[in-house]
């Protein structure tokens, strides 16, 4: 079922009770919600599960009310709505009992006219903690830099951004209409009367903003542009009439209500920055905050908050935060509005109980641009509109996605650039494309491979910032200007630059100070997943090197970081690396323990069809059959079966049939053996060792069932593969040794017959 952005739910039991509800809302005027209608439970919660981030309101139709309870443990529901009487045990959740639509669009008791500053208070907060300069805060920074400075077309401005918005209100014909109105009527000086108005617009781009979605923050990237550019000009307007009254401090006020674990985060968060990532509805009225923060009757679900956000005008120099009043501009003028753009930095200062409700008090910092002076600086040659033009706009986003390790959400944004008319777009298209390769796992490869790939997409990069150079006098490409600037850097983009480096050397087989850069990186300030990376960096250059030691001992370092997501793919090749070194080395115990913590991760984070799961798990049965425990390495070998990875799967086969065969079952060995040899058989490029292995089981077999000359026949019929095509040593091996086996029994056979 596919819904459109609703506030509403409704698990009903009867299409005449939908059809009910719809008549009512139609007949409503100023209506604009959509309802989403669910009839069964289950898809009910789904639907509501994935809207985690949303504050929603629950109806409950006849039949269904006795759910009420459960429903009541689902932390985004706000309020819950019943149609007949039902005992429930969380009172704080259930807001009326009414007998009909009729009663409940009359009463509004939805706010089905809410006003947008009014809904903003029950959404929240759409924030970034910053901690320690971490990745978020400078991809929140580059995403408004982007937004605020990409070149509008000439024609067309806003087209991504209707295609979306009448494709969420297709068939409400309210909406659509509004929409027509915004074709006909917009103009970029009008923009925050429109974000103000309860209609498609704010509700659009603020869903977007509170699920990060930047791929629909990126239709709307036009309209930001004209909200804060309009912000920019009312807040020099007004500081110049406050600046004459010698005033330069302001305090701004927000009430709301916050789910218990919002608030714990804020609580435990002072000291820290947060970054703002929408636009922020604040007053100049403590008093009208109040009213919006309640007096702490929800306290059971919702605690009562009243912000104070401190802005010093005089600890700001040129560096400004851009916030006005609006309430010339809004159409909701008692709300008094000043709204705080986009981007501002705010500190926690503190978190104390006032009456009924919690103060939360925030100052605002400095946010100096230098994400913007440091493109400048190294690109000279290149103007803003070269830097900010479409697709460099999404490369650029991109790239904060990637450092992020939002790999997917990269791939989404750069695969909808246009074609590229100039030559450094397209370096710098190949830089990032090349660097979401390396971090892309892959799931169907050896680790051979895996390094080809590595070094592959290294060297498009190399060569990309050749030809980038002279166009656009890029100079970050030698060894001791980045350097320099990484020393200068004190957050991970200092990692990043770091880790270009050690790129860079080990292409050009400048190993020792890829391997300083990178030892460097891992000092540094940066999460767990991102010190992944830079060792499993530096592991591949010791592989390189041989230094086989150093490898195992690299990869240890990511096994004991504490907070390393186990969904890092980076974990995950440490340990495959760490199998694959331990089976080289013949320590077959500590392979084993690495082989099945990678087959764990892929499992539980990838897929159990994996067809790395099918092959690490080969590797385990194998292991255990050099360990002589059949038993194991017989029941591994069954589950590579059942997984069905042709590759593996006739290995297996081909292995279990030598099992049975030492244990003395030819009929199942005779079976097993049968199956591999048919599937080698099928194959465009036969796998010769198997195919012989197999007319070597089956002479024993056939020794076995005493039909000697069928014996005879596969025997030289593995002599002869192995004359006529090309076959290891250790398949020579076995066929002599098979050789020797028959020949023994065979002469016990004519000592016993004479």
């Amino acid at each position: 079922m596919s819904h459109s952005e609703v506030d509403v739910c409704a698990l009903i039991s009867t299409k005449e009770e939908q059809d009910s509800f719809h008549q009512h809302i139609n007949a409503l005027d100023g209506c604009d919600n959509n309802i989403a209608f669910f009839f069964d439970p289950d898809e009910c919660v789904e639907y509501i599960l994935s809207i985690h981030q949303e504050k929603g309101l629950l109806i409950l139709g006849k039949g269904q009310c006795h759910l009420v309870d459960i429903f009541s443990t689902l932390p985004c529901i706000f309020y819950i709505y019943l149609t007949e009487a039902q005992h429930y045990n969380d009172a704080s959740r259930v807001r009326c009992i009414i007998s009909s639509p009729r009663e409940l669009l009359e009463k509004n008791d939805l706010n089905f006219s809410i006003s947008p500053s009014i809904e903003s208070r029950l959404h929240g907060l759409t924030t970034t903690d910053v901690r320690d300069d971490g990745v978020a805060f400078c991809y929140t920074h580059t995403m408004l830099l982007v937004l605020l400075h990409t070149q509008k077309p000439a024609n067309n401005v806003h087209e991504d951004m209707l295609k979306e918005c009448r494709a969420t209100y297709d068939g409400n014909a309210k909406e659509l209409e509004k929409i027509d109105e915004f074709v006909k009527t917009y103009e970029s000086m009008k923009a925050i009367s429109w974000y103000t108005k309860d209609s498609f617009l704010y509700r659009q781009l603020n869903a977007a903003f509170r699920r990060a979605n930047i791929l629909t923050i990126w239709k709307f990237r036009f309209i930001i542009q004209d909200i804060y550019r309009q912000l920019e000009i009312l807040h020099t307007e007004q500081s110049k009439n406050a600046k004459a009254i010698s005033h330069n401090i302001y305090r701004l006020y927000r009430g709301q209500r916050m789910t218990l674990n919002e608030f714990k985060q804020i609580k435990d968060g002072v000291g820290h920055l947060m970054a703002i990532n929408s636009f922020l509805s604040t007053t100049k009225y403590r008093n009208l905050a109040e009213i919006w923060a309640g007096d702490g009757e929800d306290r059971q679900k919702l605690e009562s908050v009243i912000f104070e956000i401190i802005i010093d005008e005089s600890e700001f120099g040129d560096i400004s935060v851009v916030f006005a009043d609006i309430t010339a501009e809004s159409i909701f003028e008692e709300e008094r509005e000043v709204l705080l753009a986009m981007g501002a930095t705010l500190r926690i200062e503190s978190v104390e109980p006032e009456g009924n409700a919690w103060k939360i008090c925030f100052r605002a910092c400095p946010f100096e641009d230098r994400i913007y002076r440091e493109l400048k600086t190294r690109f000279p040659k290149c103007n803003e509109s070269l830097i900010f033009n479409e697709n460099m706009s999404r490369l650029m986003i991109g790239q904060a996605l990637l450092s992020m390790g939002e790999i997917e959400k990269a791939q989404q944004i750069t695969q909808q650039m246009d074609r590229f008319q100039d030559p450094i777009a397209n370096c710098m298209d190949t830089i990032l494309k090349s660097s979401i390769e390396l971090q892309k796992p892959e799931s169907d490869s050896t680790e051979s491979n895996e390094r080809i790939r590595l070094w592959e997409n290294l060297s498009k990069m190399k060569e990309s910032f050749k030809a980038v150079k002279p166009l656009t006098g890029f100079h970050d490409n030698f060894y001791p200007n980045r350097l320099q600037i990484a020393e200068k850097m004190k957050n991970p983009w200092h990692n990043n630059i770091l880790r270009g480096i050690a790129w860079t050397a080990a292409q050009e087989n400048d190993n020792d100070t890829a391997i300083q850069c990178l030892q460097e990186a891992l000092l540094r300030s940066c999460d767990d997943d991102l010190r992944a990376t830079v060792c499993m960096q530096l592991a591949l250059i010791y592989i390189k090197q041989e230094n086989w030691r150093a490898v195992l001992e690299t990869c240890e370092k990511s096994f004991n970081l504490p907070k390393v997501s186990e969904k890092s793919p980076m974990l995950l090749s440490a340990h495959d690396i760490s199998a694959s070194l331990y089976q080289q080395f013949k320590d077959n115990c500590n392979a084993l323990v690495h082989y099945k913590r990678a087959v764990e991760l892929r499992c539980q984070h990838h897929s159990s069809h994996d067809p790395k799961v099918s092959a690490d798990k080969m590797r385990i049965a194998l292991i255990f059959l050099e360990l002589k425990d059949m038993d194991a390495a017989f029941k591994i070998f069954g589950e590579v079966i059942e997984l069905d990875h042709s590759k593996d799967t006739r290995v297996a086969y081909e292995r279990m049939g030598l099992i049975y065969l030492l244990r003395g079952d030819c009929d199942m060995a005779h079976y097993c053996c049968t199956q591999s040899l048919e599937m080698a058989q099928r194959e465009v490029s036969p796998d010769i060792d198997l195919i012989i292995k197999n007319h070597l089981h089956f002479a024993m077999i056939e020794y076995m069932w005493k039909h000697f000359d069928e014996a005879d026949a596969h025997m030289n019929e593995a002599i002869a593969m192995s004359t006529n095509c090309q076959c290891t040593q250790r398949t020579k091996k076995e066929i002599q040794t098979t050789l020797d086996a028959l020949h023994s029994l065979d002469t016990r056979r004519h000592m016993t017959t004479n």
